[in-house]
């Protein structure tokens, strides 16, 4: 009876009562500050420059679902991401724009655009969450954003695991495998203990047939890690890899390294009811003669209400050999100091939630 239900509300054969729609909810997120980063490109210069989502995106979005009958629900959520100093994004709804059916029991299948499953993997791994100054530096932004045309599945909860699987397919004739992306993970959580891993491949959408041509974007991808709460603390320990078989040299990866292996420990400390502190150290090596890195970072963020924050975060990579890592992710090759230079970085600014 409740496939019958839920089959008449999804053509919209049924009437109100049997599946009851609740109204769009619409909330965003606006951070915008100031950013200093030191030593850049060849000239090794000093910038100044307004923030933008250095600490976190400048997002809005509304999400809406409607009741089915049984426990499930149907699910929508729109959601695009824009530069908060011009109000400019590349594209309407650029982070999700999804319709989901959920079942307490069969769990949640998802279907149009949305955020990456290592993106995240990732925010729960990184004592900074997604800040330009963590993970995301050593891996050039690789796990982060969203996927097109992604047709994702999420389990029920069950003693304390859950599992998931993303595909998005290339939409290429007569190949299958060219340009499609696809993601699987697993999650335990009970009590204070968290415990992730996933597996995640973008496939190059090139004819040539190199299927994973370049190590920051078209790759494997592998991650796993932990988290402890203990009083006023929480502990993170995490690695990821990357693996690009036919990986050629670029303006991310002078010397064609294949392989990547980042490695990070850090703390989120609540010292106060309004004051957070956190710090982490990261690592990363290639192989193919492309150097190593390590990344230092501290931050705090202090509450000045329940939807408003002011934050501040400052840190230092370190290149060995022939890497020159940037200290803040989501940059372009010009932001990144001569091979094997150390590089500083810090932004401040305020977050603001409605």
């Amino acid at each position: 009876m409740k496939y019958t239900a839920l089959l008449f509300c999804v053509t919209g054969l049924a009437t109100s009562s049997a599946c009851a729609a609740d109204g769009p909810v619409f909330y965003g997120r606006l951070v915008s500050g100031v950013d200093w980063t030191n030593r850049l490109g060849a000239t090794s210069s000093t910038r100044w420059r307004s923030a933008n989502s250095q600490w976190g995106t400048s997002l809005w979005g509304m999400r809406g679902e409607a009741t089915l009958g049984g426990g499930n629900h149907a699910v929508f959520q729109l959601e695009s991401g824009f530069d908060v100093n011009n109000g400019a994004d590349d594209a309407l709804f650029n982070r999700i724009a999804r319709v989901a059916l959920v079942s307490p029991r069969y769990g949640e299948l998802s279907l149009g655009r949305d955020m990456k499953r290592s993106d995240g993997a990732l925010w729960a791994l990184d004592p900074g969450g997604l800040q330009f100054l963590g993970a995301a530096t050593l891996l050039r932004g690789r796990a982060w954003g969203s996927r097109a045309n992604a047709i994702g599945y999420r389990s029920p909860e069950w003693a304390g695991w859950t599992a998931g699987l993303q595909f998005a397919p290339g939409g290429h004739a007569g190949t299958f495998a060219r340009g499609t992306e696809w993601s699987a993970d697993v999650r335990y959580q009970r009590g204070p203990l968290m415990m992730t891993a996933l597996y995640d491949t973008v496939r190059s959408d090139a004819p040539s047939g190199d299927a994973y041509d370049a190590l920051f974007r078209h790759s494997r991808q592998y991650m796993f890690g932990a988290t402890y709460a203990w009083r006023r603390a929480k502990f993170y320990l995490a690695y990821a890899g990357l693996r690009a078989p036919a990986a050629r040299a670029s303006a991310d990866n002078a010397y064609a390294a294949r392989r990547s292996d980042t490695v990070w420990a850090g703390m989120n400390w609540q010292a106060s009811a309004t004051l957070g502190l956190l710090g982490a150290v990261y690592h990363t090596r290639l192989d193919h003669g492309g150097g190593s890195a390590t990344l230092a970072m501290v931050g705090a963020n202090y509450a000045l209400s329940k939807r408003t924050i002011v934050y501040a975060s400052v840190g230092s990579v370190f290149n060995r050999g022939n890497a020159n890592f940037a200290v803040e992710a989501g940059g372009t090759a010009a932001d990144n100091p001569l091979p094997g230079g150390t590089q500083q970085g810090a932004y401040a600014g305020v977050a603001h939630w409605f």
